[in-house]
């Protein structure tokens, strides 16, 4: 992925993008407007330019916008990297690899055009689910809670729901995160006995470390 990235980049340095605004209007409309424009006899004048502190769009040279998609893409496959890194060589604990899975969500909005609110686990902070398996029929839910990160900063900054000593989600945000893989979960089900002592002694440790 990395050097899928790093190749389309470089091939964008030798490229233009620009971006047209375009206004349609019904053709009654604009008739209205033509005939009201003579009428003031402004159909010749030029419509005044927007103040710089009001433009409502970005100007950005492509080198600078290519650094930052750089720095992005770079920020969070640091991140993936690392939590893998801190791994035993034979398999993945299902807390680091439910931190893997929000990195990996994550890095695909760093350089795509998706959608950051079509995905509940990025965009909201707390909401409720039915659930009859809980005790109150409802289950609660955490994300990253970048909404409002967007809204207050204007960047998607993470919350303090991960600990970055460990690379694990912080107590007790970790049993309500909801950065979970139906056929991963499967597997560990599967193999339930063989991995349940190693996870609840990776737990009680990460619990003492936080």
């Amino acid at each position: 992925m990395k050097q899928r990235c790093h190749t389309a980049l470089q091939g964008f340095y030798l490229k233009i993008f620009s971006l047209r605004e375009e206004h349609r209007v019904f053709q009654d409309l604009f008739q209205a407007i033509h005939i009201e424009m003579h009428g003031r006899d402004l159909y010749r004048t030029r419509i005044p330019g927007i103040p710089g502190a009001v433009e409502p769009f970005y100007s950005l040279l492509i080198p600078t916008l290519l650094f930052w998609l750089y720095w992005n893409i770079n920020k969070f496959c640091v991140g993936f990297e690392m939590v893998y890194s801190l791994n035993n060589r034979h398999f993945v604990t299902w807390e680091y690899t439910r931190v893997i899975l929000m990195f990996l969500c994550y890095l695909q909005f760093s350089y795509a055009g998706g959608l950051l609110q079509r995905v509940s686990g990025c965009w909201r902070d707390v909401w409720f689910q039915p659930d009859p398996r809980q005790p109150d029929s409802i289950r609660r839910r955490k994300g990253l809670g970048f909404q409002r990160s967007m809204d207050q900063y204007g960047y998607a900054w993470f919350q303090d729901k991960l600990n970055w000593n460990t690379m694990t989600f912080r107590y007790p945000f970790a049993s309500y995160m909801v950065f979970n893989n139906p056929s991963l979960q499967a597997a560990y089900r599967a193999r339930y006995v063989q991995v349940r002592d190693v996870r609840l002694d990776f737990l009680w440790i990460n619990q003492i470390h936080q």
